[in-house]
């Protein structure tokens, strides 16, 4: 089991994208995820190192992890129909992700 759950910690860190929702002083990158473990709460602080300069939101079903700039918050999670789907910064998150992660092995 615990070598499932990392696989899918490795998995969150390597997959997931973020939107930007809103413009300019008021944006905030937003994320769903949908992890097969309970992982949001150990992987939240990684995603607070990495994007410490930026207020983001990471949303699955189990749970959701919000970064001020300051602190993480967890909060319940929500459905997947809930999750905004804003795609303007695809190409830019995957240009960012492909130089800070590696491929997974299976």
């Amino acid at each position: 089991m615990a070598k499932a759950v990392q696989r899918d910690l490795r998995r969150m860190r390597a997959t997931l994208r973020f939107r930007e929702i809103g413009r300019e002083q008021k944006s905030h990158y937003v994320a769903w995820f949908e992890p097969e473990h309970r992982i949001v709460e150990a992987s939240a602080s990684f995603f607070a190192s990495l994007f410490a300069d930026m207020p983001w939101s990471i949303l699955t079903p189990d749970a959701c992890a919000h970064w001020n700039g300051h602190a993480v918050l967890i909060t319940p999670g929500i459905d997947k129909a809930e999750a905004p789907t804003d795609h303007r910064l695809e190409e830019t998150w995957r240009r960012v992700c492909a130089g800070i992660t590696r491929p997974l092995k299976k």
